[in-house]
């Protein structure tokens, strides 16, 4: 059965999905008056179960929230002070929306050079309107419950997930922006609507900035938080394979990397989906099994990443103190308690005053871990950000300890060793430029350090032989 064509008219549209067969399935509608009333314009209202979650309080005003139960799958909805709309779902169901009336300027794919392609890729779908204008990410499908004999991760939000490539298609044409899913299992897409244009100037420069596009090659956005492809020395881990990853990485990006409030009303969404999995403990686990992790230090799943968790709340800080969002403020510094005591139990004194914080830990025990040199700078900048003298005065003894070992971390060609051992010795294979990014970021928010200063030109020197240039300037 053919989508119904719907007309966005001043914030007064309705999202309409026509299902295979006969059955028509309601979406909600942007509407200027308030989340609900979306639910209200739907059909078939039996089959919606909504649910209207406490809005978050930000400077600009009130961001409305709903959940809603739709058959088997389910969705969440933000609306923002400025009118703009997030709808992520789990449908079960095969649908094609159609929407209209964007104004439309121009339209695709985002490339990470910031072109828009129409060759079918599975990158967010841009429509950029005078009128309106849409972010989409592609519906994709979740995995059989079987595949080659094999029974699949199931994707219940907290552990790991097999997803098949995207099944769904995402395209402007004759008027309309089409979104198509054909069924056969719960697909997971979400839209971004808002009431301006998105792109002035054909400036898609905030989006690749964060790169929004690699949603369509390593990152997934689903219902129930942000899902990374599975390293690997996981387990379980192969082709299609994702895990829940706590770093939330462009959700982070979103919010640190530019003050575009588009960027910031999309991070907005996404972070408040990913802060739900924070435990008892106070950090979101990693929950597959790292076979690296588990032969050397006896650490189980479900495990305390600092570097990952340090990410999430970064993210969190910024942007709840860019947008007046108290309650992702307060649950950084939430974590950040967490941090500092994990800092000061934790980790080994370098006899100088200084500590090496281990990079993991897990609730039911395991043996003290290594540092690494990217994990102790992201941590000790993070700490300092808080503005508590508790926590600064931490992250002031992790950075003596780099400071004081500086001549330890270089290896005879530049490069950096990646951690030290807790039998003392330092060695690994660093990371191309991400411990840079770490330096660069923490001297110049300590005003200059001549012994980070000391291992940033060593790595540059060896990055510049490498012929490696994606490193922050």
């Amino acid at each position: 059965m053919k989508g119904r064509k719907i007309t966005l008219i001043a914030l007064a549209a309705a999202l309409v999905v026509a299902v295979s067969a006969i059955l028509i399935l309601p979406r909600l509608s942007p509407d200027p008056t308030s989340l609900r009333s979306y639910a209200e314009m739907l059909s078939e209202g039996d089959r919606l179960r909504l649910t209207d979650l406490a809005p978050l309080t930000s400077a600009a005003g009130d961001i409305e929230r709903v959940e809603a139960s739709l058959g088997r799958g389910g969705a969440r909805g933000w609306r923002f002070p400025d009118g703009s709309f997030f709808w992520i779902e789990r449908s079960d169901r095969a649908f094609t929306l159609e929407l209209e009336g964007f104004g439309v300027i121009e339209y695709g794919h985002l490339r990470s050079n910031g072109d828009l392609s129409h060759d079918g890729a599975s990158a967010p779908y841009i429509v950029r309107g005078s009128r309106y204008s849409a972010i989409v990410q592609p519906p994709l499908a979740r995995a059989s419950e079987v595949v080659d004999g094999h029974k699949q991760p199931t994707l219940d939000g907290t552990n790991y997930v097999a997803l098949d490539e995207f099944n769904g298609t995402v395209a402007y044409s004759d008027g309309a922006l089409r979104i198509d899913c054909p069924g056969g299992g719960a697909s997971d897409w979400w839209i971004y609507l808002t009431p301006h244009d998105i792109a002035p100037r054909s400036d898609y420069t905030w989006m690749t900035d964060c790169t929004l596009e690699k949603f369509g090659i390593d990152n997934r956005m689903t219902i129930d938080g942000y899902y990374y492809r599975t390293p690997a020395d996981y387990t379980p881990s192969g082709d299609g394979y994702f895990f829940l990853n706590p770093a939330a990485y462009i959700a982070g990006k979103l919010a640190r990397n530019t003050d575009n409030p588009d960027a910031h009303n999309l991070s907005a969404a996404m972070l408040d989906i990913q802060r739900s999995h924070y435990n008892n403990y106070g950090f979101v686990p990693t929950y597959p099994t790292s076979s690296w992790l588990s032969t050397d230090y006896s650490v189980a799943p479900g495990f305390y990443d600092t570097r990952f968790n340090t990410e999430l709340a970064d993210a969190l800080l910024t942007l709840g103190r860019a947008e007046g969002v108290q309650s992702f403020v307060d649950d950084a510094l939430r974590y950040a308690a967490f941090l500092n005591n994990h800092a000061l139990t934790r980790s080994t004194d370098d006899g100088a005053g200084g500590i090496f914080v281990d990079d993991y830990w897990h609730p039911d025990g395991c043996e003290r871990t290594h540092s690494s040199l990217n994990h102790q700078l992201a941590e000790a900048l993070f700490l300092i950000k808080t503005e508590n003298a508790g926590y600064t005065e931490t992250a002031y003894r992790m950075i003596h300890a780099v400071e004081s070992s500086a001549s330890d971390w270089i290896k005879p060609d530049g490069d950096l060793h990646y951690a030290r051992y807790p039998d003392g010795s330092f060695g690994g294979a660093d990371y191309p430029y991400l411990t840079y990014n770490d330096l660069l970021a923490l001297d110049g928010w300590l005003g200059g350090s001549p012994s980070l200063e000391r291992l940033m030109d060593s790595k540059r020197g060896w990055m510049d032989a490498k012929g490696i240039i994606d490193y922050n300037k």
